[in-house]
């Protein structure tokens, strides 16, 4: 049965001609919408034996990890680091760290891999874009970028509206150290969620006349679709569905192609008549569940096809169709990260 989950991380991976993403993190349906518990498992600070080593613009004046726990059990860790920037002003942001198991498990591996990815893109931001480059990204990511590359970004704290639960708002603030009193994140959520081509151009708009803007997202945005919904205002005809895996990954693939709406090439018709080449229109993203199997996501509505976040992130029906006035300039070898350079408005 179909049902409008949550994710909360995932990588990008291009697979079997779809876009195919690993979740490295166990799966969690539900979980932000059922009662939790959060503490501070340790805070570290600099000298401690098991603070961790992480590349970064600015050094860390502390890592927290927070542990989460449901049902009496301990379901997930998330480490945060808290600096101070170029202004001596303090900040966060949740971090990847790389993992030190001598045989990393699905977890662990999954947590180096979105390291290494946020490592590489973040030097090859410092390396190429210059003093006046401003990133439009979700505020967790941007909050990432700012401390490993030192970038500007859009916003950098989150909306409080964008949780309707008390103690799940109470959550994010506290992990994100503070909230954002403007409409910047209010904003990029409008814009998400409108047709791109519009939102291309009141972004263009939007950005001030002495910024170099980009676009910055991820996979993990996905985690993110009840906040945006909330924001915005809307509610996004995204469907998401579990398949149990099996002994034949192919045909766990052609299963979920036919729930995406997407038909067979099978070469000839019953009547050994050459078959019709055209595919039904589809527009899906599949996610790899370690020792589950896949989470497929689909565009339920085709209207919502050229929504920017269904252009920006890798579904299926957007690979190979550019958005005018975005250029993809950088894109992690799995797809998981992509910068997009937005035109400067006439």
């Amino acid at each position: 049965m179909t049902q409008r989950l949550r994710l909360f991380f995932g990588i990008a991976l291009l697979l079997a001609g779809g876009a195919i993403v690993v979740l490295g993190l166990p799966d969690l349906p539900f979980f932000w919408h059922r009662p939790f518990s959060y503490s501070k498992q340790a805070e570290l600070k600099p000298g401690d034996a098991d603070f961790p080593k992480l590349e970064s613009r600015y050094p860390l004046d502390k890592l927290t990890r927070y542990a989460i726990t449901r049902d009496g059990g301990n379901a997930l860790t998330l480490p945060v680091a808290d600096y101070r920037d170029a202004q001596g002003q303090t900040r966060r942001a949740m971090v990847n760290l790389p993992t030190n198991a001598a045989v990393p498990g699905p977890t662990e591996a999954a947590q180096q891999l979105r390291h290494d990815i946020w490592a590489r893109a973040a030097k090859s931001i410092a390396s190429h874009v210059g003093p006046h480059a401003l990133f439009l990204s979700w505020w967790d990511d941007g909050q990432r970028l700012h401390l490993l590359s030192g970038a500007d970004s859009w916003g950098l704290l989150p909306d409080a509206e964008g949780w309707r639960d008390g103690h799940e708002r109470q959550f994010w603030l506290e992990l994100a150290g503070g909230r954002d009193d403007g409409q910047k994140q209010r904003q990029l959520a409008r814009w998400l969620t409108m047709d791109a081509a519009q939102a291309v151009k009141e972004m263009a708009e939007a950005v001030p006349k002495d910024k170099d803007a980009y676009v910055l997202v991820t996979v993990d945005d996905l985690a993110r679709l009840g906040e945006i919904e909330n924001l915005a205002g809307v509610s996004l005809p995204l469907e998401t569905q579990v398949f149990p895996s099996g002994e034949n990954f192919h045909a766990l693939i052609a299963q979920v192609k036919r729930w995406a709406g997407e038909s067979e090439r099978t070469g000839k018709d019953q009547n050994d008549k050459p078959a019709q080449q055209e595919e039904a229109a589809s527009n899906y993203l599949v996610q790899q569940l370690p020792g589950v199997g896949v989470r497929a996501w689909r565009v339920a509505d085709p209207k919502a096809n050229d929504l920017l976040i269904t252009r920006l992130l890798p579904f299926t029906g957007s690979l190979n169709r550019p958005l005018e006035g975005l250029q993809l300039v950088y894109q992690s070898e799995q797809a998981y990260l992509s910068v997009y350079r937005l035109a400067k408005s006439p």
